[in-house]
């Protein structure tokens, strides 16, 4: 299905307003601990997933058409917008509805009576970098440019780091400095050359301007998005991160599993194909590998185990 090409549109503030919402909370939650951050925090959540939902429901309603929303230009180069289509709205829907669950459950997790992990104060600090993970994904979700696709993937690596370091003890910081360099070293061999090749190439960061990459080109992309596909969702050679972040409290430990790293791995590389599409045959027979080799190990450590 083609596109609409629009400046503006209902979809643009319905989509973008609960990310905003959510970011700019995650800001002052950090400054706040107790009843109030949990106020606070349920409050503006609640209101973003309502938001959100309203959007969702309208865009059901709507015919389920792909929109392209363009938020920001420079020239006629486009830096900032939305896609807004089946797949978004789905994995968006996925992300809100599970991270609010998981930080509802964590209103009663994060307290002094839990007994492995007892919590006297800094609730606030894991509700901010909580929040601003799921800002973060939900934003890389919607993105239309490879810019904000770095950008976002980025956010989501800080926050990785944050919730897996939130405890404080040393095999947190280990952990949590394994999964920032691990994702990071993803986002520059992948998301970085991708836009550089990208732009020198055809002049453009968007994501529907991928199609005009030649062949050979295409392949190096593809190859570059598989490098931060692979990091973010854990797989061979760079899956010993996940493990290691279990150290990280059990509603962050949800949330990486169930509706944001893990995923917007997959997420990505599925994005990738679409916009590249026709790709070089070489480029299955790479990603056909790099699964086989992902299942062979984990299922020999799994009997080792």
């Amino acid at each position: 299905m083609n596109p609409i090409y629009i400046p503006i549109d209902v979809f643009s503030y319905t989509v973008t307003f609960p990310f905003i919402i959510v970011a700019i909370a995650a800001v002052a939650l950090f400054n706040l601990d107790g009843k109030s951050a949990d106020a606070f925090m349920l409050s503006s959540l609640s209101l973003s997933l309502a938001i959100f939902l309203y959007s969702f429901i309208e865009y059901i309603a709507s015919g389920l058409k792909t929109l392209h929303i363009v938020l920001l230009r420079s020239g006629e180069i486009e830096l900032f917008g939305l896609i807004v289509d089946p797949i978004s709205m789905l994995i968006g829907f996925v992300v809100w509805t599970a991270g609010f669950a998981f930080m509802l459950y964590s209103v009663a997790y994060m307290t002094p009576e839990n007994r492995e992990h007892p919590v006297e104060r800094g609730k606030g600090r894991f509700y901010g970098w909580m929040m601003l993970f799921i800002a973060a994904t939900v934003a890389f979700v919607f993105s239309s440019t490879l810019l904000q696709l770095l950008i976002f993937f980025e956010l989501m690596t800080l926050s990785c780091w944050g919730v897996i370091a939130y405890y404080g003890e040393p095999q947190c910081y280990r952990a949590a400095l394994k999964a920032f360099i691990t994702t990071h070293l993803g986002a520059l061999l992948g998301l970085f050359i991708a836009i550089a090749v990208c732009f020198g190439t055809i002049g453009s960061v968007s994501l529907y301007d991928l199609k005009n990459l030649p062949s050979n080109i295409k392949l190096i992309v593809f190859l570059a998005l598989l490098a931060s596909a692979i990091t973010k969702s854990s797989q061979f050679p760079t899956y010993s991160w996940l493990p290691d972040a279990m150290v990280a409290p059990t509603p962050a430990t949800a949330f990486l599993h169930g509706a944001a790293m893990i995923e917007m791995g997959v997420y990505l590389l599925a994005r990738g194909i679409q916009f590249l599409l026709p790709l070089p045959i070489e480029a299955y027979y790479v990603l056909l590998t790099v699964v086989s080799l992902t299942l062979i190990v984990t299922a020999l450590m799994y009997v080792v185990q």
